[in-house]
């Protein structure tokens, strides 16, 4: 059951990396021209897998200086974002780790340092930044919630794994 529900959860990951995790849409459409872009930008949706991409596209004018309103200490925002590639190649690490040893302490440790690491630290960015300051409207949507529920469900079985697997073991008087 817990390897079915790791599965289940690594595979949710990897599918909600392609559907929509941001949208940005033009609050002032002449603001947003003249500021961010020479032709402007109505609408973008952006998944974990487009949005390296459009960072270090034509059009990533209105998301980094974005990125530079929110959190002016950001260096390399652009080079960085391919890291979001890493995601599903951290849910399938996850994944084959427990499928292969759903017994080892130490796997089920680093499964639980992994999703409760990147879901905490994902939260804890997500409220320290100040979309006030911003003349887009910016929203998130389903395939980041996702991700990030999925990551902290993860690193809660491993939890409660490591509880039973620590609980199992006969102990030596």
């Amino acid at each position: 059951m817990y390897k079915l529900l790791i599965f289940i959860l690594s595979a949710a990951i990897i599918v909600s990396f392609f559907l929509p995790w941001f949208n940005i849409e033009q609050a002032q459409a002449g603001a947003v021209k003249r500021v961010f872009t020479k032709e402007g930008l109505y609408f973008v949706e952006l998944s974990g897998f487009k949005m390296p991409l459009f960072m270090n596209g034509r059009d990533s004018g209105l998301i980094l200086d974005l990125i530079k309103t929110v959190n002016p200490n950001a260096r390399q925002a652009a080079e960085k974002s391919y890291l979001l590639w890493l995601v599903p190649v951290i849910a399938a690490g996850i994944y084959l780790g427990i499928k292969k040893k759903p017994d080892s302490i130490i796997i089920n440790f680093l499964v639980a340092c992994l999703g409760l690491g990147i879901s905490v630290f994902t939260l804890y960015k997500l409220s320290t930044v100040n979309l006030d300051k911003i003349i887009v409207r910016f929203e998130i949507q389903q395939g980041f919630w996702i991700t990030v529920i999925s990551f902290f469900a993860i690193g809660v079985l491993g939890l409660l794994r490591i509880n039973f697997l620590y609980n199992r073991k006969p102990k030596r008087d």
